[in-house]
């Protein structure tokens, strides 16, 4: 994502605009509230939304070899034509034990049986910035699988955030779009939630 701040233009001045508020991320899936995530060769097909999408879990196995504990998660999703992938970031880990890390990786494709591995590596903290760490982004519409890997003790909790913009040949008209809505008091997407995808949905 810096990377993409660092080349400038359009895209740097969106993706400062959609990080500007990381309180205000569209939750796409929370494991306490609708359950586990599949793994990375089955993984749970979720839908983003222009802008920062949040996905918060838990995972984490005491015996990697034991197929009912929860070593992996994964979500599957499309980037469509128009967009890019340009933001991949660790808002929070709370591990179990003392300097533990947990893997993030990422595919082109469906699964990870199916797919492409483009790149993965253990993180911890917060506010990491995973596609720095992985060497990758932006990545251009297609399909993509994201798992999230922890073999050591269960009950991690994380969070991570994946950001969409339009491609930059689309980017000019949005910003004249959002220089308009900047006519406003206060502009609808610095809401947090239902009122940041009801005004990208119109």
């Amino acid at each position: 994502m810096m990377e993409a701040i660092r080349s400038g233009g359009v895209t740097g001045v969106l993706l400062l605009l959609f990080s500007a508020a990381p309180a205000c991320g569209l939750v796409i899936w929370d494991e306490s509230a609708v359950g586990d995530l599949g793994p990375e060769s089955a993984p749970t097909p979720v839908v983003l939304v222009q802008g920062p999408n949040d996905v918060l879990g838990r995972i984490g196995t005491s015996n990697p070899q034991d197929p009912t504990q929860d070593s992996h998660d994964a979500i599957v999703f499309a980037i469509p034509a128009g967009h890019e992938w340009v933001g991949f970031e660790l808002l929070f880990l709370r591990p179990n034990a003392p300097n533990q890390t947990t893997g993030f990786a990422v595919f082109e494709g469906s699964d990870s049986l199916t797919g492409v591995f483009l790149n993965g590596a253990p993180a911890a903290g917060m506010n990491v910035d995973l596609f720095d760490l992985l060497g990758l982004g932006p990545l251009p519409s297609g399909t993509y699988t994201m798992g999230v890997r922890e073999f050591d003790s269960p009950g991690n909790e994380y969070s991570v955030r994946l950001i969409t913009v339009p491609e930059p040949s689309a980017l000019y008209f949005v910003v004249a779009v959002l220089g308009l809505v900047g006519m406003r008091s206060r502009p609808p997407w610095l809401g947090c939630g239902a009122t940041y995808r009801s005004f990208f949905s119109r």
